[in-house]
């Protein structure tokens, strides 16, 4: 038979993480951002410019293709894009914008907007 003692050290090694940890969670599912506002505020952050040195596709990423900059910036580019973004061409997007201007190797100038990526309410 255990002791009083040991039960409370049983359940306070045990139970109270578990309590914590559900606690946790039900406060950031209440009072937490929503997936799609971190992710628009990622979007709008991001800073980067650099010319396209390699393309690749990322199987370990759910296969999002990437497009590595002479930098060395990896930018995983929104599937929609993909036919846009070719090696040589230089990619600009600066912070709070959500902006991309892509100037082209063909002397060509495409300015795409993450807004167009994100589902239509």
């Amino acid at each position: 038979m255990m002791k009083k003692k040991d039960k409370v050290i049983l359940y306070s090694v045990f139970i109270v993480p578990v309590v914590l940890l559900f606690g946790f969670g039900l406060w950031t599912f209440i009072f937490g951002k929503g997936v799609e506002e971190t992710i628009r505020k990622a979007d709008f952050e991001e800073n980067f410019r650099g010319t396209v040195d390699s393309l690749f596709v990322d199987g370990q990423d759910h296969g999002t293709k990437k497009a590595v900059l002479t930098n060395k910036y990896i930018f995983p580019m929104p599937a929609i894009w993909e036919r846009y973004i070719e090696c040589g061409d230089s990619l600009l997007k600066t912070k709070n914008s959500y902006k991309i201007y892509i100037y082209s190797h063909n002397k060509q100038k495409i300015v795409l907007d993450y807004r167009n990526t994100y589902k239509k309410k």
